[in-house]
C-alpha cells in the first residue's frame, strides 16, 4: 500500500468523528488526510472535517475553506469561496487580507462571469450581491462603521457604476442629502431613506447610509426603479424580467400587491432578493 495506516491515529479519528466540540481534532485529521500522513486524500472527507471545525470558529479551518472553494472548485463556488474568505478576515487573518487586496481584480472578474445555470435572473442576483459587499465593505476589511459620510458616497458610487451595466438601466449620479424627505401630492413630507428620479439619479438620507445592511437593501429598490423606467417604454427589456403589459399598467393605476403597491413590489423583489443573498453570504453575527 502506498499510505501505510497507523492504527495510532485511531484516537485522533474518534475525536474528529464523535466528538461535538472536537475542532483541533478536526483540524488534525484533515491535515494528515491532506498530506497523505497515512491516508488517501478524498476531497470530499476534507471538506467536511474542516466546515464542522469552520462552524465551532476555528480559524484555520475557515481560511483553508476559503482558499479550497476559490483555488480548487469552478467560478460557480466563488460565492462560497468569498464567504469563507470574510468570515477569516474578520477573525483577524492577516494573510487572507493581503491575498484578498492581491486578487481583488481577479475576484471582481470572476464574479462578473459567475452562473449557477439556475437562470440569468438568479444569477443576476448572486452578481449583484457579491459586487455590494467588494465595492462597500471589501471582504470585511473595511469597517464601514468608522468611515466618513464620503468615502460611504464614493464606495456606493462605484458599486452603483458597477451594477448599471449588469441591470441595462441608465444612471446619472448618486447624492446625499440628510433628512431626505418626500411628500405625497397635497400631502405631508415625511423623511425617507432614498429616492429615485425620472432623470435617473438617486438621493440617498445622509442618516441612513450609516447601517450597513439597510443601504444594500435601499440601493437595490432605487436601482429597481431605474429598472421598471426602462421596462415601461421596452417591451424586450420587460419580457426578460417577467414584467407584462398587465403589470406595468397596474404601477399606473397604482394598484396594491401583496403589502405594498406594485410600482414599489416589483423594486422590493430585486432590492430584498439581493440583500437576502448578500446576508447569507456576508452579514456578521449580532
Amino acid at each position: 500500500m502506498k499510505n501505510i495506516f497507523k492504527k495510532s491515529d485511531l484516537p485522533l479519528i474518534d475525536k474528529a468523528v464523535h466528538s461535538k466540540d472536537a475542532y483541533r481534532d478536526q483540524v488534525d485529521l484533515y491535515y494528515k488526510i491532506r498530506v497523505e500522513d497515512g491516508f488517501v486524500r478524498h476531497i470530499a472527507t476534507e471538506v467536511m472535517l474542516l466546515e464542522r471545525a469552520a462552524v465551532m470558529g476555528d480559524g484555520y479551518a475557515v481560511w483553508e475553506l476559503a482558499q479550497h472553494y476559490y483555488y480548487d472548485e469552478s467560478v460557480r463556488c466563488i460565492p462560497i469561496a468569498l464567504s469563507w474568505w470574510k468570515r477569516a478576515i474578520l477573525m483577524g487573518n492577516t494573510a487572507a487580507c493581503d491575498r484578498y487586496r492581491e486578487h481583488r481584480e481577479y475576484i471582481l472578474s470572476m464574479i462578473n462571469s459567475y452562473s449557477e445555470g439556475m437562470s440569468d435572473y438568479a444569477d443576476l442576483e448572486l452578481r449583484l450581491a457579491m459586487l455590494a459587499e467588494i465595492y462597500l465593505f471589501e471582504l470585511g476589511t473595511v469597517d464601514w462603521k468608522r468611515i466618513a459620510d464620503s468615502e460611504r458616497l464614493d464606495r456606493v458610487r462605484r458599486l452603483a457604476d458597477a451594477c448599471v451595466p449588469l441591470l441595462g438601466v441608465k444612471f446619472t449620479g448618486i447624492e446625499a442629502i440628510s433628512n431626505l424627505t418626500f411628500a405625497e401630492p397635497g400631502g405631508k413630507p415625511y423623511i425617507v431613506h432614498a429616492l429615485a428620479y425620472p432623470d435617473h439619479h438617486i438621493a440617498l438620507c445622509r442618516e441612513m447610509m450609516a447601517d450597513a445592511e439597510r443601504l444594500v437593501a435601499v440601493i437595490f429598490h432605487e436601482l429597481g426603479h431605474f429598472v421598471c423606467f426602462r421596462a415601461m417604454g421596452d417591451s424586450a427589456y420587460a419580457e426578460k424580467w417577467g414584467l407584462t403589459p398587465e403589470r406595468i399598467a397596474s404601477w399606473h393605476r397604482g394598484d396594491m400587491g401583496y403589502e405594498v403597491k406594485t410600482s414599489e413590489e416589483d423594486p422590493d423583489t430585486l432590492s430584498y432578493g439581493v440583500y437576502t443573498h448578500w446576508a447569507i453570504l456576508f452579514a456578521e453575527k449580532k
